[in-house]
């Protein structure tokens, strides 16, 4: 049995309070991931989140779209 394994998965959310010391927009978000896992001993190890960040941004309203 492998030690690795992929996730796929969409957050989708409400931004509501403090995101890196910026007030809530209440603007939603709807973005789409993956993640990378390495198990060790049948836990989680380490995880690597990939994500399209400037999409993000500019959903929560700290990015103008272009």
């Amino acid at each position: 049995m492998g030690n690795k394994l992929v996730k796929h998965w969409n957050f989708q959310g409400t931004r509501t309070g403090l995101f890196f010391g910026i007030p809530a927009t209440l603007k939603k978000v709807d973005i789409d991931g993956v993640t990378l896992v390495r198990m060790a001993g049948g836990k989680i190890a380490e995880e690597r989140d990939f994500l399209d960040n400037l999409a993000f941004m500019q959903q929560l309203g700290l990015i103008p779209r272009q």
